[in-house]
């Protein structure tokens, strides 16, 4: 019983520590999405303030270009005589890649472009996609229009499907009159260029631009293999038409399948009107099996605080129930053996009622039992006075061998044994065994010799009903 009593305590605790753990496993759950929804959130401000730190020191560098005495003259001769144009194109390239040798080491790959007063293009340096063009016309981009009127300008263009970072800075020959062109350093978003960013910031992203993927950096190869373009190409759809991403330019936390989950920001300038931006990404919080097993409750997915309250009070119930039959079970054994031991101080000796008890209690009642055969009830015969007259009765012969015991004590405590006959020794045998059967009603009387203070003495213990004892 005391077992299934710990058992029912186990049940109860085990309920608490199964509703504590459900608590637990619900707040560190969203305390994990909300670490990864801020940390996504700042991994895109970071990306974009790089961004624009980078455009700015790029703009810094183009300072060399714009105050270049043979850029200057080149274009004040250009804008004087355009029909000179193509004869004085080759001296134009050389004076920028004499500029461009003057960048520092992580700006010198940037391509340099040079428009005249019109926006016309005068020469070009490492620019791919005006390779072979020796003429063409720049002066309608809000950048360059703005740096013909005397503006320092940054802006992000899409060319065939490639993003390039362009900065532009005015050539002014006289400070008075208005600038004589433009220099213009454009660096193509390629694998070096985002290399750069990802060793900056530590984050995983991608550019894209006409809702498709044109670079990405940070992603593993196995989710490349596994379509994470794709993906980013189909969510990139539905986001475009979220207002806070057309009017805001960033979309809240996107999920990329049941793995991942990003940003989207949305780039300034050119790049804006075709949908030019970029996306970080991060892996999503996975949840727990123990979580996932709860959310498999139909009736309670998204109430996991009902759900752990009612399965706390469920268990809590049966506990209470259980502890309840438990504690009935264990008073009315007590009540019995309050009623014996009532019984035991009335009549003398432990009731037979007592053998129906279980466990613990039956073997407290046999304790009883045993002490009340063994250590209660006894009597000492000393046979101090030997009556000289002879007792004439029925002797028992089962007696004869304590008789003879008796009388070695005697002799070895030096008391008499000359009047002590078997006859005298049966009657105060018989005369206690009558006292004590109707004093506590039992069924028998065991005698036994031995030798206290000095003296041979008889002890009489009466034999309660159920013990196992012999009569000797």
């Amino acid at each position: 019983m005391l077992f299934r009593l710990w058992l029912v305590l186990l049940l109860i605790l085990l309920g608490f520590g199964f509703y504590t753990w459900g608590l637990e496993e619900q707040k560190s759950y969203q305390g994990q999405i909300v670490w990864g929804d801020t940390m996504l959130a700042s991994d895109s401000q970071r990306i974009e303030w790089l961004l624009q730190l980078e455009t700015r020191r790029r703009l810094d560098a183009l300072v060399v270009g714009s105050l270049d005495r043979d850029i200057q003259q080149h274009l004040m001769s250009a804008n004087v005589q355009p029909h000179l144009l193509p004869n004085t194109s080759e001296g134009f390239r050389q004076a920028l890649e004499a500029v461009q040798k003057k960048f520092p080491p992580e700006f010198q790959k940037t391509g340099l472009v040079i428009v005249d007063r019109q926006g016309r293009i005068v020469a070009h340096v490492d620019i791919p996609f005006l390779e072979g063009k020796e003429e063409g016309e720049l002066g309608g981009y809000p950048a360059v229009y703005d740096a013909l009127h005397g503006y320092a300008r940054d802006d992000v263009w899409i060319f065939d499907h490639h993003l390039f970072w362009v900065v532009v800075r005015p050539v002014e020959f006289d400070i008075t009159q208005p600038p004589v062109g433009a220099v213009l350093g454009l660096t193509e978003v390629d694998e070096p260029f985002v290399a750069s960013i990802a060793q900056k910031t530590h984050v995983a992203f991608a550019f894209y631009a006409d809702q498709r993927i044109l670079i990405a950096h940070g992603f593993q190869g196995r989710q490349r293999e596994n379509g994470l373009d794709h993906l980013l190409e189909r969510v990139l759809k539905g986001v475009e038409e979220k207002e806070d991403y057309r009017l805001g330019g960033r979309s809240g936390v996107v999920p990329l399948g049941s793995e991942m989950k990003g940003i989207f920001t949305r780039l300034t300038g050119e790049a804006w009107h075709r949908g030019g931006g970029f996306v970080v990404i991060r892996p999503q919080v996975q949840k727990t099996p123990y979580y996932r097993l709860l959310e498999k409750l139909p009736r309670w997915q998204w109430q996991a605080d009902e759900l752990y309250a009612g399965l706390f009070f469920i268990l809590l119930g049966i506990g209470g129930i259980t502890f309840a039959l438990l504690f009935f079970e264990f008073i009315q054994p007590v009540h019995r053996l309050k009623r014996g031991l009532d019984v035991w101080v009335r009549k003398g000796w432990p009731p037979s009622s007592w053998e129906q008890l279980r466990g613990v209690y039956r073997n407290i009642a046999r304790s009883f039992t045993r002490i009340a055969n063994g250590c209660e009830h006894h009597h000492l015969l000393f046979f101090s006075k030997l009556s000289p007259d002879q007792w004439v009765g029925q002797e028992n012969p089962a007696w004869r061998p304590l008789y003879e015991e008796f009388l070695v004590i005697r002799h070895q405590c030096g008391e008499p044994t000359q009047g002590l006959t078997f006859g005298e020794f049966c009657r105060a045998l018989y005369q206690e065994q009558a006292l004590l059967m109707a004093k506590y009603r039992c069924q028998k009387v065991l005698f036994s010799s031995s030798i206290q203070n000095g003296r041979a003495v008889l002890k009489a213990v009466p034999s309660m009903v159920g013990t196992d004892s012999v009569e000797r």
